[in-house]
C-alpha cells in the first residue's frame, strides 16, 4: 500500500514538473518570438466575430497566428470562393489546424508554419488577427510597407496604439468567453 501511494506521489510531482516546464518554455519562447501564447478564440464567438467580416470572392484573406484554423475554416464556410492563409509558428496548434482544415481545397487554403513576421502579406486584401497589443504594434510598420491602401484588418479583442479603428462591433456576450470585441481597420 505504501509502495503505490509513493508511486502516486512520484506521478503528481512528475506532472506538475512538467506543467511548469511547459510554461516556462512557452514563456521563453513567446519573447524569443516577441509573439504570445496559443489561446483560442472562444468557439461560440466565432459565428459572430465571421458575421462581421464581410468577403468576396476576390478576397485573399490572411490569418496571422491562425492557431487551430478555426476562423479561416469559418471564413471559408462563408465565402468558399475567396483564398485564404494561415500563417502559425508553433507546431501543435498548427498540427491541429492542417487537421481541421483537411477537406478544403489546397488551391483556397494554404496553411504555413513559420513565424508571420517573416511572411510576405504583398496582395492581402483582408488580416485576421488575435494577437497581444504589443505583436500588433509590432506588426504595423510591416503592414504599411507590404499591405495596399485599402487593406481590412480585423482584430479581435486588441487594438493597435497608432491606428485608429474605423469600427468597433461589441460581440455578443457569452459565457465563458473572454472575446469582446472586434476592430476594423483600413490602411
Amino acid at each position: 500500500m505504501q509502495v503505490l501511494v509513493l508511486l502516486l506521489v512520484c506521478l503528481v510531482v512528475l506532472t506538475l514538473l512538467f506543467l511548469v516546464a511547459e510554461q516556462l518554455y512557452v514563456i521563453v519562447r513567446c519573447m524569443w518570438l516577441r509573439a504570445a501564447p496559443f489561446v483560442p478564440v472562444n468557439a461560440r464567438s466565432i459565428p459572430h466575430i465571421v458575421a462581421e467580416i464581410a468577403l468576396t470572392q476576390d478576397d485573399l484573406v490572411y490569418d496571422l497566428g491562425c492557431g487551430d484554423g478555426r476562423i479561416l475554416r469559418a471564413l471559408h464556410t462563408k465565402e468558399p470562393r475567396a483564398r485564404y492563409v494561415g500563417v502559425e509558428w508553433d507546431w501543435l496548434p498548427y498540427v491541429l489546424a492542417k487537421f481541421r482544415t483537411r477537406n478544403i481545397a489546397r488551391q483556397s487554403l494554404t496553411l504555413k508554419r513559420k513565424n508571420f513576421y517573416t511572411e510576405n502579406l504583398t496582395g492581402a486584401t483582408c488580416l485576421v488577427l488575435y494577437l497581444f497589443p504589443q505583436v500588433l504594434n509590432q506588426l504595423l510598420p510591416k503592414f504599411r510597407a507590404e499591405l495596399a491602401p485599402g487593406t481590412r484588418i480585423f482584430s479581435v479583442d486588441f487594438q493597435f496604439a497608432d491606428l485608429t479603428p474605423t469600427r468597433t462591433v461589441d460581440l455578443p456576450p457569452i459565457v465563458g468567453s473572454i472575446n469582446k470585441r472586434l476592430y476594423e481597420y483600413r490602411l
